[in-house]
């Protein structure tokens, strides 16, 4: 579910006497601009993405990769996360992981909220309106080895399960297979659990800064 994400001028704050810290984001003024006048103004969107791994008996990583169905509007027929979206007005992040994993994949609440969250991908791209700050709060989700994700909205063509190594390496092959922020979320996973190394790869120190910059 792509949803309506928020977008507004100011960043996402910890709202006061949440417990936990449950971060919320905060409508500002710009936001009556509307949907779909955001990019024209350069106010941010936000959105949710979980990686959904298991682990193998003889404890190799794997990473449940999504395919679009054909008929979603956006970027259809490429591969994604499994579950991923924007963030509406009204939940915090914990509770639209949550509601997006029984959604997108058919994982059962209880075990959706135990998602982790892991930091955000901050990029900003061009569009036809004009240039749009997005960021992308990443959660971890680790899940059986023989759990399958189900699609149940739709918006999914097939699921598949791809060692994590794997995964990584068909975003270098064939980046334009992948949603565009989706293939950054998977270079960060590959960051984050040593699949990119700063021994391996002379940019390492590049990548791994410029995934986390804030839009200028």
């Amino acid at each position: 579910n792509d949803g309506s994400p928020v977008r507004e001028g100011t960043p996402p704050r910890v709202a006061g006497g949440d417990a936990g810290g449950v971060i919320r984001l905060q409508p500002a003024p710009t936001a009556a601009a509307g949907a779909w006048g955001g990019a024209y103004f350069g106010v941010a969107a936000y959105g949710t993405h979980v990686n959904v791994l298991s682990v193998d008996e003889a404890g190799n990583k794997h990473v449940w990769i999504a395919k679009r169905a054909m008929d979603k509007p956006t970027y259809p027929g490429l591969l994604d996360q499994c579950v991923a979206g924007g963030q509406p007005q009204g939940l915090s992040l914990q509770e639209n992981v949550a509601k997006e994993c029984v959604e997108e994949a058919n994982i059962p609440e209880d075990v959706a909220r135990t998602a982790v969250p892991v930091g955000a991908v901050r990029y900003m791209y061009e569009t036809r309106k004009g240039l749009s700050p997005k960021t992308l709060f990443c959660y971890d989700l680790v899940v059986p080895h023989s759990f399958e994700p189900v699609n149940t909205d739709g918006e999914v063509e097939s699921f598949q399960r791809m060692p994590l190594t794997e995964a990584v390496q068909a975003v270098a092959q064939d980046p334009k297979a992948w949603k565009p922020n989706s293939a950054l979320v998977m270079i960060d996973l590959a960051v984050r659990h040593g699949v990119l190394n700063p021994d391996a790869h002379p940019d390492y120190l590049d990548i791994a800064s410029l995934l986390h910059t804030a839009p200028a």
